[in-house]
């Protein structure tokens, strides 16, 4: 699926490009805006507040860390999360590597901050967001919304067949 998509003539690939310096060059029907929609709107009601993660690989000298393959843990620890890779894809070693994410205050957006208070400056954001009418805002920064991945994906998926039958 995702070769197909890079390999779509109407498909182009630009990293490291912020959408607003070609914007103005790129025609479209509807925009899927997925970044920080106080972003979009230029912080013009002030900046939402994100939380941002710290990624911590270790390799250790054992068959397996965990029993599964991605573990939650409470807000009793640094971390709040456990991902063992070779469970994901079946490998099988006498090492393995794990991931920890540590949520910290960084420069790069992941999640929403669940408070009153941005709830009620996303809500704002929200309002304006539903009077453009080219723009879908899509996925967790755009939307300020948590969503596990599958809820994302299932989002992703619904808009689609939205736009298909529009």
């Amino acid at each position: 699926m995702c070769r197909n998509m890079l390999d779509h003539p109407e498909i182009k690939v630009m990293l490291n490009t912020d959408y607003k310096e070609v914007i103005d060059d790129i025609e479209y029907e509807k925009l899927i805006y997925t970044g920080p929609v106080d972003y979009y709107f230029d912080y013009k009601l002030g900046k939402l507040k994100y939380r941002s993660i710290r990624f911590i690989f270790e390799t250790h000298d054992c068959e397996s860390y965990q029993p599964v393959a991605s573990t939650r843990w409470p807000m009793d620890y640094e971390y709040t999360r456990i991902t063992e890779f070779k469970k994901l894809t079946g490998q099988k070693s006498d090492k393995t590597t794990i991931l920890k994410e540590i949520p910290c205050d960084g420069e790069e957006p992941f999640y929403t901050f669940p408070t009153a208070e941005w709830k009620e400056l996303a809500q704002k954001y929200r309002e304006l967001s539903a009077e453009e009418k080219d723009v879908i805002f899509l996925g967790r920064l755009a939307e300020y919304k948590y969503y596990d991945m599958d809820d994302v994906i299932r989002r992703a998926l619904d808009v689609f067949e939205m736009i298909r039958r529009a």
